[in-house]
């Protein structure tokens, strides 16, 4: 049985946008241009996929575990003690 870690990533999404937030209004009030919108869209799509790629091969374990399962077991155990 694999140890259970909290995911990081997920905990850090709130945080990370909340931090370009305050980022943001502070080059505003300085005058300042911190972020260049071809950055900020490439990186927020490297993000996206990063979590789509963590959501298909989850699903893809899933269906493997399943095509597995229904094909080669070698028997079925009750689910209720007899």
């Amino acid at each position: 049985m694999e140890p259970k870690f909290p995911e990081f990533v997920t905990y850090a999404i709130p945080v990370f946008f909340l931090l370009i937030f305050i980022e943001l209004i502070y080059g505003v009030v300085k005058g300042r241009k911190l972020y260049r919108l071809n950055d900020s869209i490439a990186d927020l799509g490297t993000g996206v996929l990063n979590r789509l790629f963590g959501l298909l091969s989850a699903s893809a374990s899933v269906a493997v575990y399943w095509l597995v399962y229904d094909h080669l077991r070698l028997f079925d155990l009750p689910a209720q003690p007899s």
